[in-house]
């Protein structure tokens, strides 16, 4: 009966930190303790910025309840597509999505993963638009930035409130890719 409750416990925190932190993050905090102390290190890293474009002006001309369906639909989407290709997310700004390729994980096609990932959230910006206009909502578009650089990857913040997140030049860099 306990090692049954331990279980479900464990499926419940997976579950619900799961939706706010990857999953190789959240394996990596139930698996070792030492992992939430703050700190970070080095790693290459092939980050991803994207954005719906014009967003801000589409956010003045609807109601909030429609802007928030058409931004959960977008990012539902987009979510799918960065986890099947082994994204990590770091967050949600608003309607942009900041992703990394390269940790907590590595992996030697982290590049290319990337890469492949953009191609596909471009791709599923087709389906998205056509649930869009049958609901008379606008379309959208999407600008993705690419950069492959090192950046500083761990647990930031403070004793009472961190994330596991990444800093440095490369991801100044992506954000400015990004905007154009």
């Amino acid at each position: 009966l306990y090692r049954t409750q331990l279980e479900r416990n464990e499926r419940f925190i997976r579950a619900t930190f799961g939706r706010y932190l990857s999953d190789d993050i959240v394996t990596e905090i139930l698996e070792r303790p030492e992992g939430l102390e703050l700190g970070g290190d080095l790693r290459e890293v092939t980050i991803m910025m994207s954005d719906i474009r014009g967003f801000t002006t589409l956010t003045e001309q609807l109601p909030a309840d429609r802007v928030v369906a058409m931004l959960n639909r977008y990012l539902g989407a987009m979510t799918d597509i960065i986890l099947q290709y082994g994204g990590t997310i770091d967050e949600f700004l608003g309607d942009a999505i900041l992703a990394v390729f390269g940790a907590p994980r590595r992996h030697d096609d982290d590049a290319d993963r990337a890469a492949r990932c953009a191609i596909a959230m471009q791709g599923a910006m087709e389906a998205i638009n056509a649930e869009n206009r049958s609901e008379g909502l606008p379309e959208l578009a999407m600008g993705i930035a690419l950069n492959t650089g090192t950046v500083i990857a761990g647990n930031i913040g403070s004793e009472r409130r961190s994330k596991y997140g990444f800093v440095g030049h490369a991801m100044n860099v992506t954000s400015r890719i990004e905007d154009v």
